[in-house]
């Protein structure tokens, strides 16, 4: 008999937690949340129970003027999240570990700590005000966009799936990409990059921008290359005889650029050589 009442206690407890309904301290979030489409609020009470976040799989709430996320932690099964252009200035998704992609561009970001979401392919924390980021145990991700932010350095040796990687608008002072040899889109304008970048493990590349001053770069092994932008550097030759697959070309403002092969190209098609005069 006791063992009845006991699990008659628990059944209800268990009840109780479901249709618990979740506090959340940002009402704009929840505004967000009761406006949701799909509908999360499916028993239509203008709240939003642990049973209602456990059953979604892709959370949008963009441009709602969220400063606080606080109650994501319920939504345990998305694996897709959208909160761009808000006022974030941090977030916990230490509970949301099947996150597969995760869009939080246009916001605040200071920090952004990412160790329990293994299942993450795709990440756009770009136009944030982020100075590091850890993204070594993410080895899944195969689109990164982290353009516009503080970045002083990055490590990517872990991401052996990546594909896109985009940090434009950051003060990089490094970037070791030997080890992505599946890297295909390259975006790194406007860093503080040393003179020479060694791309040459990266032989599936068919997009590269690169700016600063940068003297030196051998793409003699990015033989799939088709859009290359090299513009506001400080090349000083640059040999693309290897290179017949582009398209597409621009070393813009390149002062000490005496040294240009352009040879064997039948698909280039845009091509941007000269310089602004003080």
């Amino acid at each position: 008999m006791k063992n009845h009442f006991l699990f008659f206690i628990a059944l209800l407890m268990l009840c109780f937690n479901v249709q618990a309904q979740i506090n959340f301290p940002d009402s704009n979030f929840e505004q967000a949340l009761l406006n949701h489409n799909p509908i999360i609020d499916t028993n239509g009470d203008d709240k939003i129970s642990i049973s209602e976040a456990e059953a979604i799989t892709a959370l949008s709430v963009l441009q709602s003027n969220i400063s606080n996320l606080t109650g994501i932690q319920f939504f345990k099964n998305i694996t897709s999240l959208n909160a761009t252009n808000n006022n974030l200035t941090s977030i916990d998704l230490s509970n949301n570990i099947l996150l597969k992609s995760l869009i939080l561009r246009k916001n605040q970001l200071t920090t952004l700590n990412l160790s329990k979401n293994l299942e993450l392919s795709y990440l756009d924390a770009s136009q944030n005000d982020l100075t590091q980021i850890d993204i070594t145990n993410n080895i899944n991700l195969v689109n990164i966009n982290l353009g516009f932010n503080e970045l002083s350095g990055l490590d990517v040796s872990k991401n052996l799936q990546l594909k896109n990687l985009f940090i434009n608008t950051n003060k990089l002072t490094n970037l070791d990409i030997s080890k992505n040899t599946l890297l295909t889109n390259l975006g790194a304008n406007q860093n503080s990059f040393p003179s020479v970048i060694d791309v040459s493990k990266n032989i599936e590349l068919t997009r590269l921008a690169l700016s600063g001053k940068i003297n030196g770069l051998d793409v003699s092994n990015n033989k799939k290359l088709q859009n290359l932008s090299l513009a506001f550097g400080d090349l000083e030759s640059l040999n693309l005889s290897n290179n017949t697959e582009l398209n597409s070309l621009d070393v813009l403002n390149n002062p000490n650029l005496n040294n240009l092969e352009v040879i064997n190209m039948p698909k280039l098609s845009f091509f941007t050589i000269y310089q602004y005069i003080n």
